[in-house]
């Protein structure tokens, strides 16, 4: 067993699925922000938050500032709360995900975070919504604002899990846990394990395909998913 271990977490199709709130979130805010409605989606897979909006605008003919983005990630965490109740009755956090985290959560040495394209403010409105927020140290995650690209928010998370724990996590002891070819990117160029599930829009066999050596249909098999984050 690991004297110490980062878990790195995406969150959507990862841990939980919105059921079609999360769009409806993104086009309302979306509306917020810029006044106008959204009339071309671009595709959400993979993306961090402000590429995700910033492709928005461009195929929307609106033009992308730091302040308009800023609205629109305000707008987004209060329409999420907002709809509290509608994610609760349409979304669903995932199998075995709870009873994973909680068992990680009790193990010694392992540090559990987020490292997800939403913004820190969404993310944790939607955790906190389906109560899985209390395993996952928030001190220490990352959202789709603190780098340019997924790959970038490795770094970001480990001086802050350093900042927080004293401890200086490496790829040695760093897993990244994710379902699109995006969070595979995020681990490989970091030279981070990596810990793949097919529970997204991403088949197992693109996840292969896209350099995954360890990818599990879900969390539903508690064992071997915690055999495949904590092994050495």
């Amino acid at each position: 067993m690991p004297t110490s271990r980062l878990v790195l977490w995406d969150i959507d199709h990862t841990l939980i699925q919105t059921g079609g709130v999360g769009s409806e979130v993104f086009q309302t805010a979306f509306k917020a922000a810029t006044g106008r409605d959204l009339e071309n989606v671009p595709d959400p897979t993979g993306k961090l938050e402000p590429a995700l909006f910033a492709a928005a605008c461009v195929e929307n003919g609106i033009q992308v500032t730091a302040a308009v983005f800023e609205a629109f990630a305000e707008a987004q965490e209060q329409e999420y709360r907002s709809r509290a109740a509608d994610l609760g009755q349409r979304g669903r956090v995932l199998p075995g995900v709870r009873e994973l985290l909680t068992a990680l959560g009790e193990t010694p040495g392992v540090v559990q975070t987020v490292l997800s394209g939403n913004t820190l403010r969404s993310g944790r409105a939607k955790l906190e919504l389906f109560g899985l927020d209390r395993w996952l140290d928030y001190s220490c995650a990352v959202g789709g604002e603190d780098a340019d690209t997924r790959p970038g928010l490795v770094a970001v998370a480990w001086n802050r899990a350093q900042m927080a724990h004293g401890h200086r996590y490496t790829a040695a002891d760093t897993v990244v846990v994710g379902d699109t070819p995006a969070d595979v990117e995020a681990a490989l160029r970091n030279g981070c394990r990596l810990v793949a599930v097919a529970t997204g829009t991403t088949t197992a066999e693109k996840l292969a395909e896209a350099g995954a050596r360890m990818v599990l249909p879900d969390f539903a098999d508690q064992r071997r998913a915690l055999e495949a984050i904590l092994r050495s």
